[in-house]
């Protein structure tokens, strides 16, 4: 098992052999499986599959969009985030919907990925750390820009504590049939 540096380093590496296209695509794909697990870890887990919030038929969080906004909805993400995210997301589908018509270089990426850094203006700030990822260039620059995110995103896994399952409410068991001194706890309880 790769420790979360080795993770990123292999996933350079990986990238490096890929086309455009498909960096775009498999590097959001990593992004969308994290958030996947984030949210999995925190949910109850579901008995039956048909309820689950992933895999149901009409499941509620089955896109890249509603697993960013949960997360950001759950607490796991900053606003900023949550807002680059959304724009990875877009990028994605660029390169998803028009294959051969879009590369790194193009305008419309191009100006998608400088406003990726915009807000945290990482790769200024992180010069040895951008040049170990690979060249200068949009290509490296989003794939830096995905691997802090991603990062950042797989230690949350660590940190997320999970939903207890709900007892049952009082409608579910006959209050007369427990014994005198659970229904006197239960009376004091109320009263306080």
């Amino acid at each position: 098992m790769l420790n979360k540096d080795e993770y990123f380093d292999r996933l350079n590496l990986e990238l490096d052999k890929e086309t455009d296209r498909s960096v775009a695509i498999i590097a959001v794909a990593i992004i969308d499986e994290t958030l996947k697990q984030l949210i999995e870890i925190f949910l109850i887990k579901p008995k039956n599959k048909e309820h689950c919030i992933f895999s149901s038929v009409n499941s509620s969080l089955g896109s890249l969009s509603s697993k960013i906004n949960a997360s950001f909805q759950f607490g796991f993400i900053s606003e900023e985030m949550h807002r680059d995210l959304q724009l990875l997301r877009k990028i994605r589908n660029d390169f998803a919907h028009k294959p051969f018509d879009l590369t790194f270089n193009s305008d419309s990426i191009k100006s998608r990925v400088i406003e990726l850094d915009k807000v945290s203006d990482y790769i200024s700030r992180n010069p040895v750390a951008r040049k170990n990822t690979g060249p200068i260039g949009v290509r490296h620059d989003f794939i830096f820009s995905v691997g802090w995110r991603l990062y950042a995103l797989q230690y949350l896994l660590d940190e997320i504590i999970p939903l207890d399952r709900k007892g049952i409410e009082f409608g579910y068991f006959d209050f007369d049939k427990l014994p005198e001194q659970v229904r006197e706890l239960i009376v004091h309880r109320s009263k306080t």
